[in-house]
């Protein structure tokens, strides 16, 4: 016998058809461990976790503007996107041409706003890392501020200065310090200027190939010896810190009576019966 589509179907059917979806639903909910509200294959559920086994990808077909991109956003606490993994990198971003990853932050932007912040969690874990081909970080402060701001310690921030490419700050005690360039065999800090100035200090200046020696009663001379030794094209400035009329420093000998030694000559014994100081300090050209 031929079946008449065209007939409506009987009430009591229709609510039989209905209760039996909902309850293969809810054997399909049950069946689904509790931890992943979503699984391969579902959609993504706003509002809730979402667990998968394999990797989720969003793809824009077209070439995004800096005011029209996919934009995740968060009207309501300060994090819009955050990235956490036990293992391995919490968020990666990647270019061809441009930026992997670009922050923008419209708060306070000169002290307390943040494109792209860092954080230290454990162990000897950086907060932000940067490896590139030109650079492997980029910090650019387009409109005449800090390209980029190094602080050690606590809130608030300090100010950093106007038109500085780079600017390190750090007071919690005597030992620290704003900035630190290190180098086992080449320059820890190379400054260079074509017609400015290549260095200026502001304050004390220490250097750690420098000191003060004492020549001994009824002496002409005084050996020292030079942290990180001599070499041919090693200076000796020597000056005497004690007044002896008469008396001047005569000469240097450098790598004089060893290596790493340099003898001060005087012009004369200065004191028969009083130590004599003399200020030297060591400079390469």
């Amino acid at each position: 016998m031929a079946i008449d589509t065209a007939s409506p179907r009987p009430r009591r059917a229709v609510l039989a058809a209905a209760v039996s979806g909902a309850a293969a639903l809810g054997a399909a909910a049950i069946a689904r461990p509790a931890g992943a509200l979503a699984a391969n294959g579902d959609p993504l559920l706003l509002g809730q976790a979402n667990t998968a086994s394999s990797a989720t990808t969003l793809t824009r077909d077209t070439v995004p503007t800096i005011n029209a991109p996919t934009f995740v956003s968060d009207t309501t606490i300060s994090v819009a996107v955050a990235g956490n993994a036990t293992s391995g990198q919490g968020v990666v971003g990647r270019s061809q041409s441009s930026a992997g990853v670009q922050g923008y932050s419209q708060t306070d932007a000169g002290v307390n706003g943040f494109g792209v912040y860092g954080v230290w969690a454990s162990g000897s874990l950086y907060g932000v890392q940067g490896g590139g081909d030109t650079a492997g970080v980029l910090g650019w402060g387009h409109t005449g501020v800090t390209g980029i701001l190094g602080y050690s310690g606590g809130w608030p921030l300090p100010e950093a200065p106007a038109k500085t490419g780079v600017y390190g700050y750090a007071a919690q005690d005597a030992t620290a310090a704003g900035v630190t360039g290190s180098s086992t065999v080449g320059t820890g800090v190379f400054a260079v200027a074509t017609t400015g100035t290549a260095l200026r200090v502001s304050g004390k200046a220490r250097f750690s190939r420098s000191g003060k020696a004492s020549v001994a009663a009824g002496r002409s001379y005084v050996d020292i010896t030079v942290a990180g030794g001599l070499t041919s094209h090693s200076v000796v400035h020597a000056t005497l810190q004690s007044y002896r009329s008469g008396v001047a420093v005569a000469a240097v000998r450098v790598n004089y009576p060893s290596a790493g030694k340099a003898r001060i000559y005087l012009t004369k014994v200065a004191s028969a019966s009083a130590v004599t100081y003399v200020g030297w300090l060591v400079a390469e050209y």
